[in-house]
């Protein structure tokens, strides 16, 4: 069982590396496709492959179609209310809001786990958020895009606890993720039809590989690890873990995108790492404890 939770943390840790490789990628894209036809191309795709994959390997398609509906929802709402919240106020905002999901995991669990919060977990949130702060450049003003873009976090944060839920209901890990995109896809299908926003599918074939790269290895495994990871780890380690997203992200902007790393992030970053090895320490406390008793 200890291997298991270890594989799952380091399934996590390549979820968050896997992200972090994706914005080089999405900064060509978007640089000529508007953000609703990003998504909708990206997680069409991403359901008819998962389609596909379920049909070879022959597996039920509408087993608990409730929960991947509403791990759907959430997600296709989070994705929606981020885009919104970031046409609303400044990259470093949105980024420092959307990535406080760190803050809002504990405090979910605390309300439905009924659990008190642990010191470790205090103060790994609170070194978390120094982290940010740091990172991101914090925020001087608060307005409507800061709190979509806080909505946003709070959102990401309770997937992983319906994730984690359905997960332990014995739901199946690919098929959930197929009923995640596809909900996913009809909501945002909707949303651009309710915006009057362009489809540019002819963008597709401009960057074939960038999308072969972004369904494959940003889309289906991330979330397939995340998801099945949920079985042997807490959602609250997954929250810290994914934190390092953004310093994978510098890092790959650094090496492929020749980007200037500087001090703000290195010190950032370093909170970020001190974050989450607290988080392991909470949980090797946990399961020391449950083998004493």
């Amino acid at each position: 069982m200890k291997y298991k939770n270890i594989f799952a943390d380091v399934s996590i840790l390549i979820a968050a590396l896997l992200w972090g490789s994706s914005y080089f990628f999405f900064k060509n894209i978007l640089n000529s496709m508007n953000s609703y036809s990003f998504l909708l191309l990206r997680f069409s795709l991403t359901f008819l492959l998962m389609t596909v994959i379920l049909l070879i390997l022959k597996k039920n398609m509408f087993q608990h179609f409730a929960s991947g509906a509403l791990l759907g929802c959430i997600f296709a709402f989070t994705n929606l209310i981020q885009i919104i919240g970031l046409s609303l106020t400044d990259a470093s905002n949105s980024g420092f809001f959307t990535g406080l999901f760190v803050v809002f995991t504990p405090i979910i669990a605390f309300i439905i786990n009924k659990k008190s919060i642990q010191r470790n977990e205090i103060l790994a949130t609170i070194i978390s958020i120094i982290g940010l702060w740091i990172f991101t450049g914090g925020f001087i003003t608060f307005n409507m895009g800061d709190l979509l873009s806080l909505i946003s976090g709070a959102m990401y944060a309770s997937y992983f606890f319906v994730a984690s839920h359905a997960i332990k209901k014995k739901a199946n890990p690919l098929v959930l993720n197929q009923q995640v995109f596809l909900t996913s896809t009809i909501i945002i299908a909707i949303a651009s039809l309710m915006t009057g926003s362009s489809f540019q599918i002819e963008k597709v074939y401009n960057f074939w590989f960038q999308w072969l790269y972004i369904v494959v290895f940003v889309t289906i495994l991330p979330f397939f690890f995340i998801i099945w990871a949920q079985e042997h780890t807490t959602p609250v380690k997954t929250s810290f873990i994914l934190s390092l997203e953004m310093i994978f992200a510098a890092l790959f902007a650094w090496t492929i995108g020749n980007e200037a790393i500087t001090n703000s992030k290195i010190i950032g970053g370093s909170f970020f790492f001190l974050s989450v090895l607290l988080s392991q320490n909470i949980s090797f406390r946990s399961h020391r404890k449950s083998n004493a008793l």
